[in-house]
């Protein structure tokens, strides 16, 4: 008898894990690295985010200045490729930016972040190209 009622309570406990398992809302999984899951969180983007274009901007933390090319990412959304520019002259910024490719990128950038679009003087100044030659990755 114990046996039967052990069984029906196991029956039971599998019918309801299943009868709940759609009902249960994960966030999505974002396969970057190889072997890791790692949740995406959804963050709202700016569908008026100055694309492929030179721009400053400061990092996250909102005190670190920042320039960089904008684009779109297919799997992350707005981002900004470039170089932090903290405490640099004019001709160490050119020298950052004239690298072959980008020592950092800011990430699925949110609604509201602080862009500002280089003007064409300040695109003169540091001899920046219309685009950048990494750019064609992502087309």
């Amino acid at each position: 008898m114990i046996t039967y009622v052990a069984f029906a309570l196991l029956v039971l406990a599998v019918v309801l894990v299943l009868a709940t398992a759609g009902r249960r809302r994960r966030a999505p999984l974002h396969d970057d690295l190889p072997g890791q899951r790692v949740p995406v969180l959804h963050i709202e983007q700016d569908p008026k985010f100055p694309r492929e274009r030179w721009v400053r901007t400061t990092l996250f933390d909102r005190r670190t200045p920042y320039i960089g090319f904008t684009y779109l990412d297919p799997g992350k959304g707005n981002c900004i490729k470039g170089e932090d520019v903290s405490g640099l002259d004019d001709a160490a910024i050119k020298a950052k930016l004239g690298a072959s490719f980008p020592s950092s990128t800011m990430a699925a950038i949110p609604l509201g972040h602080p862009i500002q679009v280089l003007s064409a003087d300040e695109i003169a100044k540091y001899d920046l190209p219309a685009a950048p030659a990494w750019l064609a990755y992502y087309k």
